[in-house]
């Protein structure tokens, strides 16, 4: 009789991790829906996703744009395994961009969706976590499939300090830029220890823009900057090889004809940056 109680209970172990796994499974093909290869990313495709109940079109217009740039928002509600889970999607007017979901269920947990994740073919690489010590609450994982798109799923089990769980699901290459209260929570050395992990940025945007700037005014006096010295300051600006080119800035008042154009990035955040000329030897100063 013990041997029978016993075996019972394994067998109604067995059968809870099993529902389990299924539970998580279905998660995981909701989070993955949208990194899809024939995934259409309209407002009204978007419909099409199984097991979600969307709020009424049109998308909801924003007073304020969100930090991922989206100005448009659409609600929808979810149940997986027994779990309610809301989502909103972020994106502009006529396309959704990003997929956030909030778990106010028992929570899957990451390591089970990271496991789920590779039954369904996806190799999760972690390209962003929290520095030890500081406030920092997700883990951002690169996905990959050859059957899907790439794309990033950010998994937080803390909000606040107090146990949460949330998902976004961001499509495209590129890891979202933190916003500036972020950059010393997060490291994207995450390969290592926990101890080997650096923060993205010690030093805002706004300050490595504000020395550039210093940087950039002229010497006093003639004849300033020559372009070999401009070149060589160092800024972190990658100037484009093919060098100046003529150009119209008569809109922005500018009346020099010569431009020679770069990219920098400071502290996660992309400019584009002209230096403008009165001839294609001589610099002038008229940038950003």
């Amino acid at each position: 009789m013990r041997i029978v109680r016993v075996a019972a209970v394994i067998a109604a172990s067995c059968l809870a991790a099993a529902a389990q796994a299924a539970d998580v499974d279905d998660l995981v093909d909701l989070l993955t829906a949208p990194l899809a290869k024939h995934f259409v990313n309209d407002w009204r495709e978007i419909e099409k996703l199984r097991g979600l109940r969307w709020a009424p079109l049109p998308p909801k217009m924003l007073e304020h744009c969100l930090p991922d740039g989206g100005c448009f928002t659409r609600s929808a509600l979810a149940e997986v395994g027994g779990r309610n889970l809301t989502l909103v999607v972020s994106g502009a007017r006529t396309m959704t961009g990003n997929f956030y979901f909030r778990n106010t269920g028992a929570p899957f947990g990451e390591q089970a969706v990271l496991t789920a994740l590779k039954r369904a073919g996806y190799t999760s690489e972690l390209k962003r976590c929290p520095v030890p010590g500081s406030a920092g609450s997700q883990n951002w994982y690169r996905l990959s499939s050859a059957r899907s798109q790439r794309g990033h799923l950010a998994i937080q089990t803390s909000c606040k300090g107090q146990p949460c769980e949330g998902f976004v699901v961001l499509p495209g290459n590129e890891l979202p830029p933190l916003q500036p209260n972020q950059l010393r929570m997060y490291s994207e050395q995450c390969a290592g220890s926990a101890s080997e992990r650096k923060p993205v940025s010690t030093v805002l945007p706004h300050e490595q823009l504000a020395a550039t700037l210093v940087a950039l005014l002229p010497p006093p006096g003639p004849p300033g900057f020559d372009w070999k010295t401009l070149t060589d300051l160092p800024l972190g600006i990658q100037w484009h090889a093919d060098g100046a080119k003529k150009g119209n800035l008569s809109s922005k008042d500018d009346p020099y004809p010569w431009m020679h154009q770069g990219q920098a990035n400071y502290s996660g955040r992309s400019f584009t940056v002209s230096r403008n000329e009165s001839a294609a030897s001589d610099f002038r100063p008229s940038l950003l």
